[in-house]
């Protein structure tokens, strides 16, 4: 599962970061200072155009407060 991810993961996943940051109050540049990924790797996250490493998701998800599952699964 964590090679490349389908489209409808990386939508479903890019909905979910979004709405989570979103509810944080946070800026794509807040959440990239909290998180250390790069704002541009963020936006491609956001718009379903990246297939990030179980690490960074495992980063996001911590930092958005949530887990990997939530926003990765159905």
């Amino acid at each position: 599962m964590w090679g490349r991810f389908s489209e409808e993961v990386r939508n479903r996943l890019a909905e979910r970061v979004l709405k989570k940051r979103r509810e944080l109050g946070w800026t794509q540049a807040v959440l990239s200072q909290r998180t250390g990924i790069a704002v541009t790797h963020i936006c491609h996250i956001e718009h379903g155009a990246a297939n990030p490493s179980l690490e960074l998701l495992v980063i996001l998800a911590s930092t958005l407060g949530t887990t990997v599952g939530a926003l990765v699964d159905e």
